[in-house]
């Protein structure tokens, strides 16, 4: 019988089968190797490959590079009297990789993640404990070590951030378990390293007080207070401030309370303010309209709960407006950001569950989900009693309908909900009472301004018409005009007439930069509308 097959990530990309690591060979076969493992047995197309592995600019060997990684990764982590196909597999065609149950120490990292998670909603602190060193120990370096790119990139900045979960879980699990004075080097350590992550100081605080250091527990609240308005100009947040009166008054804020049978338990210090929200993409002039109207309700609201609801066709900025508009708000609610992609217009997954959704923005809360049962309307309950007398700002992307949002919205006042959507959302606006934001096609004075400030303004005065032609086969999508100005721009000894001429008779084919524009980049396909025209043959002007 084969030995078992184990997969690294978190660290240098390897393979190994038993004790023996596997050769995989150059940096390029282990970053193909790489894509399909974290895709965790789903469909891979070769575009998709040859994007994450190159980026935006692959060779034209691209293509048959794959194939020819894909032969010898089959051929190298085959075992013994094993069928070269067996693990990765050829779906239509591109190619899928189902590795064996627990053969990747993400996965593995995951797991004693949600079984800590478990043992503390059981309050079994030091067994939660022990299981966070355990997946701690899986780390080799950082994720990916040595696969460069954007995608490389984009993966270390998802997954890096559970390791620093992972330690504030186990620091939490080990105060809780009775030995508080152990962590106090290590937290002042990461203090030093992360000097403006509240969690580290809120459990320095905890430890220190635990131990029967009070004043040095409010110097650390003191030391926290400058360091976080000489840096940022903020005060500490809500949590850390909580702390500090407990300990003032003397509450032993580092044993947990006593919890109903069957209610979940948390360790102290565990739960963070959520600061979820992607980076906004950059702006496009012609929305500051809209942005300052959405942004003139919320003031408006005086504290009360607000629904905004964004609805356009695809390619008119919804995610742009949505992010920018979350952006400028977060600042007005203290008490964090949550996030969620719902996933109704996606081109390769099923939408969003309400119910995943809560149990994602429960957990981001600091409620262990994974140790108890609950019905969906349960769950919503529980959500919603959370957040009451919090002021949370909520950002939903991709909503299919009113039914999806309605069991993630806030039932008490103060907190913003951000709805964005190419359906009808029609059931928000006259029951709920959301403000209606709708995003139809940019008029043509604000197209060739787009396009003005995408381009260039001395190229576009040079030739006027030229861009007054490029705006109008754009037909108002921002989308299409930020496709069309990202091919002017790289293609600069071409003159802006003759792009004009190849987009009108056909000749310029458009679909290359349709294709790198993934959901993740938070745009869509061209809308129906768009009169840009896509052929099968590259410009020559």
């Amino acid at each position: 019988m084969a030995e078992a097959l184990h997969f690294g990530l978190l660290g240098p990309v390897t393979a190994r089968r038993g004790d023996r690591e596997i050769p995989l060979g150059p940096p390029l076969r282990k970053a193909v190797l790489a894509v399909l493992l974290l895709r965790e047995g789903t469909y891979v197309s070769p575009a998709e490959l040859i994007k994450a592995v190159w980026g935006s600019a692959p060779p034209a060997s691209a293509l048959n590079s794959v194939h020819a990684h894909i032969h010898h990764l089959r051929r190298s982590l085959a075992g013994p009297g094993e069928d070269t196909d067996s693990l990765i597999r050829t779906v239509s065609s591109g190619y899928q990789l189902s590795p064996p149950p627990d053969s990747v120490d993400v996965g593995r990292f995951q797991r004693l993640l949600a079984v800590a998670e478990r043992l503390c909603a059981e309050g079994h602190f030091a067994e939660a404990a022990q299981r966070l060193r355990d997946a701690l120990r899986l780390w080799q370096g950082p994720p990916l070590a040595g696969m460069a790119g954007e995608y490389a990139e984009r993966q270390r900045r998802l997954i890096l951030p559970l390791r620093l979960t992972a330690v504030v879980e186990r620091i939490s699990a080990d105060i809780a378990s009775g030995a508080p004075a152990e962590s106090v080097a290590e937290l002042n350590r990461l203090i030093s390293e992360h000097p403006l992550d509240e969690r580290f100081r809120e459990l320095l605080m905890l430890a220190l007080f635990e131990s029967g250091r009070q004043a040095d527990a409010l110097h650390v609240y003191s030391h926290a207070r400058r360091t976080l308005a000489n840096t940022l100009g903020v005060d500490p947040g809500p949590a850390l401030q909580r702390l500090r009166e407990r300990i003032v008054a003397g509450d032993p804020p580092g044993r947990p309370p006593a919890a109903a049978p069957g209610s979940p338990v948390r360790p102290p210090g565990s739960a963070s303010v959520p600061r979820q929200l992607p980076a906004p993409p950059s702006f496009i002039c012609a929305r500051r309209a809209q942005l300052s109207e959405a942004l003139s309700v919320v003031t408006r609201s005086a504290g009360s709960s607000v629904i905004i609801a964004i609805q356009g066709s695809a390619g008119m900025g919804k995610t742009t407006v949505g992010l920018n508009l979350a952006h400028q708000l977060a600042q007005r609610f203290p008490d964090g950001q949550l996030y969620a992609d719902l996933g109704a217009f996606g081109p390769y997954a099923a939408p969003a569950s309400p119910q995943d959704v809560l149990g994602q923005f429960l957990r981001a809360l600091g409620v262990p989900t994974r140790g108890f049962r609950q019905r969906p309307e349960g769950q919503t309950s529980l959500f919603r009693s959370i957040l009451s007398g919090r002021r949370l700002l909520i950002l939903l992307e991709n909503a299919q309908s009113a039914a999806q949002v309605r069991p993630l919205l806030p039932g008490a006042r103060g907190s913003v909900v951000v709805v964005t959507s190419r359906g009808e959302l029609s059931g928000l606006i006259t029951r709920e009472g959301a403000y209606h934001l709708p995003l139809g096609p940019l008029s043509a004075v604000d197209s060739r301004a787009v396009l003005r400030l995408r381009i260039g303004g001395k190229r576009a005065s040079a030739d006027p018409v030229a861009v007054h032609d490029l705006a109008d086969h754009c037909g108002g999508s921002p989308l299409a005009l930020s496709v069309v100005a990202a091919y002017a721009v790289t293609h600069e000894r071409f003159p802006l007439a003759a792009i004009a001429a190849g987009i009108r008779d056909g000749s310029i084919d458009l679909s290359p930069a349709l294709a790198d524009l993934s959901p993740e980049d938070g745009v869509r396909p061209l809308s129906p509308g768009t009169r840009t025209p896509v052929s099968s043959h590259c410009p020559r002007p």
